[in-house]
């Protein structure tokens, strides 16, 4: 008799992992989550040279990191030569600023804005314009007067998912040139 009960409860509670699985991506779906997509990048994207304010010896930004992730997922070859790119994708301005917006009485910062700002162009290899345009996202970052140690690296971390939504951001801005 014991072992049977031991079989319900096992039973049981896999039933209602099972149901939980179940509600939260029932939620996840309801509330609009969904994974992101291939973008279809112009055909004038196949092979691209990114230039992120340096020369072809310099090594690359975090921001050249994302951007050549982003190019290859979404199909794109990326070349460290000029030559033989069919587009040049050139960043004008990379810049990160922050705003203070809270600090506590002992003159603790508590509370900055960043955002993340990117002029960029991308023309094709005859020269001809593709895009010129400009991305830009803001954070908030609150911190509590106890959460002194980490700041830094909180902050680097949410630079790094800046870096991507922009990269991403910049490849749907292509999309849309592409289908105008």
């Amino acid at each position: 008799m014991h072992s049977l009960g031991m079989l319900v409860i096992t039973t049981l509670r896999q039933s209602a992992k099972g149901l939980l699985l179940i509600l939260s991506l029932t939620l996840l779906v309801s509330c609009g989550f969904k994974l992101r997509g291939q973008v279809e990048l112009p055909p004038d994207m196949a092979v691209t040279y990114i230039n992120v304010g340096g020369s072809p010896t310099t090594p690359p930004s975090p921001l050249g990191f994302a951007l050549r992730r982003v190019l290859e997922t979404n199909g794109a070859v990326v070349t460290t030569d000029p030559a033989e790119a069919t587009a040049n994708l050139v960043v004008l301005r990379d810049a990160v600023r922050r705003r203070l917006v809270a600090a506590s009485r002992g003159g603790v910062d508590r509370e900055y804005t960043l955002t993340y700002t990117v002029d960029y162009k991308v023309t094709r290899a005859d020269g001809s314009p593709l895009v010129e345009d400009s991305v830009s996202l803001s954070r908030d970052l609150l911190y509590p007067d106890a959460a002194v140690l980490g700041r830094e690296e909180g902050e680097a971390i949410i630079l790094k998912a800046m870096r991507d939504d922009i990269a991403y951001s910049m490849l749907l801005r292509l999309q849309v040139a592409a289908s105008s």
